[in-house]
């Protein structure tokens, strides 16, 4: 989801309709597809799910684009645990939000990843909004201070 909403707003907010960011969106344990409420929610806001695949982290890791990466941003403690020590030693930042789906009712699932979408899409509207020329030290420190936005 995250992957997706950072596509969709950098595009939106670089005035040229060209990415500023090149998002990679992988999981520790990925579902084999993505979850049906989190492409509705998607669609439903506009947001294309095009080749939205789950991927693990370990192949992106392993792979030759590790040497690109310039900021990790995990989404929960787990994750932040778990991620490998990339190459380049790349900035880790932890925007822990509530897994959506560790609940036991639908309303409750819905609930929470609309929460969840809601609250990605504030603080990645508000990253790719900023200033179009950034160093990679201001760029984390605009990443950990967009950690307290909900």
């Amino acid at each position: 989801m995250a992957e997706a909403i950072l596509a969709h707003q950098d595009t939106l907010n670089s005035g040229k309709g060209k990415e500023r960011f090149i998002a990679l969106s992988a999981g520790i344990i990925p579902k084999a597809r993505p979850e049906s409420i989190m492409l509705d929610l998607l669609q439903a806001n506009n947001i294309s799910a095009v080749n939205l695949t789950p991927k693990s982290l370990y192949p992106l890791f392993e792979s030759q684009l590790s040497i690109f990466v310039d900021v990790i941003i995990t989404l929960s403690e787990e994750a932040k645990q778990l991620c490998p020590v990339w190459p380049g030693h790349p900035t880790v930042i932890n925007w822990q939000l509530t897994d959506p789906l560790d609940s036991s009712s639908i309303d409750n699932v819905i609930t929470k990843t609309q929460r969840c979408f809601f609250t990605l899409q504030d603080r990645i509207s508000i990253l790719t909004s900023g200033s179009k020329a950034t160093s990679p030290m201001n760029l984390a420190f605009q990443l950990r201070s967009l950690a307290s936005v909900m």
